[in-house]
């Protein structure tokens, strides 16, 4: 189920400036198939993809990882977390 948060709402959910989230939302998600470049649309995250883009966060702003560091973490991660329902949304 996507219920559809916007950057701001991912940006107060972390504690971070909106400009910080923006960052990692294109950094640790993939491009939204929904929507073009410029389209006007904004994009909407599901409750999975903010649980991604907090942990990928977590590991550059607090754990002094690099993004790409942080990328092969999560890529690493994902099978294992799905497997053992560490997602906060049941697929």
């Amino acid at each position: 189920m996507r219920i559809g948060l916007s950057n701001r709402q991912i940006a107060q959910i972390l504690n971070e400036t909106q400009t910080k989230a923006r960052r990692w939302v294109k950094e640790f998600l993939p491009p939204d198939p929904d929507k073009g470049l410029r389209s006007g649309r904004t994009r909407r995250h599901s409750l999975n993809e903010v649980f991604s883009v907090y942990v990928g966060g977590h590991l550059v702003s607090k754990m002094d990882f690099s993004v790409l560091e942080a990328k092969t973490i999560l890529k690493d991660l994902a099978v294992w977390m799905e497997r053992k329902g560490l997602y906060p949304e049941k697929s």
